[in-house]
């Protein structure tokens, strides 16, 4: 496909005699067509300023306008309109979610467990991808790299990097907005944003105030909303430039979220008394619901052989009416009884030090600290029984350094190199209740002390061979070490749940320390063949990290570390503007070989807890393609539209549960979108149109779920639109939007349980939303 694509590519570059626009007469913040055709966003994915149309690698960018058109309030929107990027809602905290790019997957959200796909913002990493909402505020653009990101990025950026730009101050003139909305569902939003040049052109101020209020979806079995949240979030951006050389960006934001419990349903219950071949009887969930529901006297248990009548027939009424649960209330409604809620609160501090030492060499100086604090509530089972209940919390703050020289050598060779440093340090605590009527072991705790550092030193350089043809090649090493602390028990801490032989001192604690080294690299190949027309073939390799079993319980194998996965990626693409920049067509194809693969297992311990633990086992390959096409047939109107294919296999998976070799991978395989956005003037000023449909083909949300069916999501679309009328009067703007409006019912994530208790629970996705937006405008805006 894509040599037929790049044949052709260079077949219409032949034709071609009219120059493209180039990027520099092109707007920064904005992706959308104009009269003279499609502009250029210039972004930084290479960390440096460039325009994405002449960058040898596969991004997708979004400007201010284009995330407004298409209802942007979250990265799992970010994703709908991107190729090969997929999100998942984390169970262990409904304010984060779950990233997946190009089959790279985040497994879980603890603070042993890293992601793929690397999150900055304003050049900061964000570790933990809580409350991420804040970030896409007063953005000023979003950029999507897709493939490993290692060189300049560093570590956990196997399936990619989003990097997220804000709006800097103005320092010429005072300004801003406020931005009030109502939707369905008891849906509210105010936004207020400041700008203050305190200094003409020297010093200024941007500021950002924010709440959201987002009614229940549904409600629990106790009555009680669920799927709700409120979040109050700030945000200052501050920009120092004393004089042409140097720049100076400091940033302090704040965000706090309260919610109900995610809508979980209880998707299904596996057979009884025959379960499927090699799968556990779900007969001790059902003694607990039988003897809770006064159905079976425990007595009887004391002679399962003579009582096996009257103990068989208990069960049975047990599991009808657990089984009875399934599907019976509305779709954002559940049975649950137990304690649910969730609380998040993230801020941090910035500087972002830019330094212009000579013409031709560059120095810059990133530096921040961010804290994270949540706690959740969680009815796992998501009915009346305490079968599954959870308590989880955890606080860590990480603190990060990076140094860069950058510069040139001649007129033919760029230049970057640098160090980085990092290290976080938190604790993550969980208290869990299973089979809360029979089970003695209560609660199972879950404690740990967590230390992760790190340490990179990377460059990259960029030649020029020939007017038309350039080099890139860079590499990065980087040692990280992992520390845990764990104090794991059982029976309310009655219990050590960590085997003497790793005790220290015949307490119940443990110490873990581990260390990993690895490399990054890059290389690449571009030509343009003529302005606006560029094909190119690049390698890379990247690792994710490595670290511990937090989870751990019992047996030493439990706690044994996990290796880093290592992912090595090959890609060709093109990149083309033609009909003098009215068309726009990006296309790549890639394979990614995926080694060491970090894999979960939920399973019951011994002691009759249900614990989560993460192994490598697995070699895989994922080949993919992608497209992106952008049509301005007229001025005013832009159609666009993605593709994406991900084909993912295991060529080996074996872990302590036997051969998962052909176990489906938890993203979908096709997905695509479709826009339009039609913009016309008025005699009250512009009005603009926009629609959007994104499709995902079916999608086994567990990979590892025995009964597979119960958490697959078939194919499903989305469809949404926003009417906007600017009335340049009052300098304001009105919208309405709509999100989801075919109401299509789709889960987002799933649990599985019917390797230890026998059921399994999925995660709502959103409903349609239909709502209201006024945007007033003051000064620079």
């Amino acid at each position: 496909m894509l040599l037929l694509a790049s044949a052709s590519i260079a077949a219409a570059a032949q034709a071609q005699t009219a120059p493209a626009t180039t990027a520099a007469d092109a707007p920064a913040d904005d992706s959308n067509a104009q009269s003279s055709g499609i502009a250029d966003i210039v972004v930084t994915a290479r960390r440096t300023s460039e325009a994405a149309q002449t960058i040898p690698l596969a991004i997708s960018v979004f400007g201010g306008q284009q995330l407004a058109d298409t209802n942007v309030q979250g990265i799992e929107n970010i994703a709908q309109q991107t190729p090969n990027f997929f999100v998942q809602t984390s169970s262990a905290d409904p304010t984060g979610v779950l990233l997946t790019i190009r089959g790279q997957s985040q497994q879980d959200s603890i603070l042993t467990i890293e992601s793929p796909i690397g999150v900055y913002v304003d050049g900061i990493n964000y570790i933990r991808s809580s409350n991420l909402e804040t970030a896409l505020t007063d953005v000023e653009r979003v950029e999507v790299l897709r493939g490993p990101q290692g060189t300049l990025f560093g570590k956990n950026t196997t399936g990619g990097a989003i990097n997220i730009t804000t709006r800097q101050p103005d320092l010429d003139a005072v300004g801003g907005y406020v931005k009030l909305s109502a939707a369905t569902h008891d849906r509210y939003g105010a936004t207020g944003v400041l700008n203050l040049p305190l200094i003409d052109d020297v010093l200024g101020v941007r500021i950002l105030a924010q709440r959201i209020e987002d009614g229940s979806l549904g409600v629990n079995g106790l009555g009680d909303g669920i799927g709700g949240k409120k979040q109050t979030a700030f945000r200052t951006n501050w920009l120092f430039t004393p004089n042409d050389g140097v720049t100076w960006a400091i940033s302090a934001d704040y965000t706090r979220t309260r919610g109900d419990a995610p809508v979980s349903k209880l998707a299904f219950v596996s057979p009884f008394p025959s379960p499927a071949p090699g799968t556990p009887n779900p007969a001790p969930a059902l003694i607990d619901i039988a003897i809770s529901q006064g159905i079976l006297d425990p007595a009887l248990l004391a002679d399962p052989e003579g009582n096996a009548a009257a103990i068989g027939a208990a069960l049975g009424q047990a599991h009808a009416l657990f089984t009875g649960l399934v599907g019976r209330r509305g779709f954002y409604d559940n049975d649950a009884t137990g304690a649910q809620g969730s609380y998040a609160r993230t801020y941090g501090v910035s500087s972002n030090l830019a330094v212009e030492l000579t013409p031709t060499l560059s120095f810059r100086s990133i530096t921040a600290a961010r804290w994270l604090k949540r706690w959740l509530d969680v009815d796992l089972d998501s009915s009346p029984f305490t079968l599954l209940e959870a308590e989880l919390a955890s606080r860590a703050k990480n603190l990060s350094q990076e140094f860069q020289f950058s510069g040139e050598i001649g007129d033919r060779v760029d230049w970057i190199t640098g160090v980085y440093f990092n290290e976080e340090t938190g604790r993550d605590f969980s208290r869990a209740t299973a089979l809360g009527t029979i089970n003695a072991t209560n609660p199972n705790i879950t404690d740990g002390f967590v230390k992760n550092s790190s340490w990179a030193a990377f460059g990259q350089l960029i030649v020029d061979l020939t007017d038309s043809v350039r080099f890139t090649g860079g590499l990065r090493w980087t040692e990280e070490s992992k520390e845990l602390r764990s104090f794991n028990r059982s029976s309310g801490g009655a219990v050590c749940n960590i085997p003497p032989a790793l005790q220290l001192g015949g307490t119940c604690q443990a110490r873990f320390k581990d260390s990993f080294s690895d490399y990054s690299y890059l290389a690449s190949l571009d030509w343009t063949i003529q302005p606006g027309i560029l094909v190119y073939a690049r390698t890379a390799r990247g690792f994710k990290g490595g670290g511990q079993n937090l989870r751990g319980t019992g047996t030493a194998d439990s706690f044994a570390a996990f290796a880093p996965e290592v992912v090595t990626d090959y890609e060709v693409g093109a990149k083309a503007d033609f009909l003098d920049r009215r068309l726009r067509i990006n296309v790549a194809l890639f394979q990614a070989n995926y080694s060491d693969i970090q894999r979960t297992i939920v399973q019951a311990s011994p002691g009759g807890a249900i614990v989560s633990l993460v192994t490598n086992a697995a070699r895989a390959r994922i080949r993919g393609a992608e497209a992106e096409i952008t049509a301005v047939p007229v001025d005013g109107l832009t159609l666009s539209g993605g593709f994406g294919v991900n084909d993912a296999k295991y060529l080996d998976f074996t872990d302590v549960t036997g051969d998962r070799s052909n176990e489906p991978f938890q993203f979908p395989k096709y997905s695509y979108r479709l826009a339009a956005t039609y913009s016309t003037p008025t005699g009250a000023g512009d009005l603009r149109l926009s629609v959007d449909w994104n499709w995902r083909s079916a999608t086994q949300l567990v990979g590892s779920a025995i009964y597979r069916d119960s958490l697959r999501q078939p194919a499903y679309g989305l469809l949404g639109a926003r009417i906007a009328l600017d009335i340049d009067s009052i300098s304001s703007e009105i919208a309405v939007f709509g999100t989801n409006l075919t109401n299509r019912h789709y889960a987002v994530s799933g649990v599985q349980f019917d390797n230890s208790l026998g059921f399994n629970t999925l995660y709502a996705g959103e409903p349609r939303v239909i709502g209201l937006q006024l945007t007033t405008r003051f000064g620079g805006g």
